[in-house]
């Protein structure tokens, strides 16, 4: 039975640096998620362009070639 690894890693695109690593369901994962969540919130709240910026940087599915 294989292992899943359960620590998640942010890694700098350019570099390959590691810039940050969790194990899942710890404190600092559960904060990366309230803060998230928060941010998105409040931005959705505050910011009613949100979405239209949001719709710039991504691609509908039915709309790729």
């Amino acid at each position: 039975m294989k292992k899943i690894d359960d620590t998640i890693k942010l890694i700098d695109e350019k570099t390959g640096e590691l810039l940050l690593e969790v194990k899942v369901g710890d404190k600092y994962h559960q904060a990366l998620l309230e803060i998230g969540l928060n941010t998105i919130l409040e931005k959705f709240v505050n910011e009613n362009d949100w979405e239209s910026k949001l719709d710039k940087e991504w691609t509908p599915l039915d709309e790729e070639e």
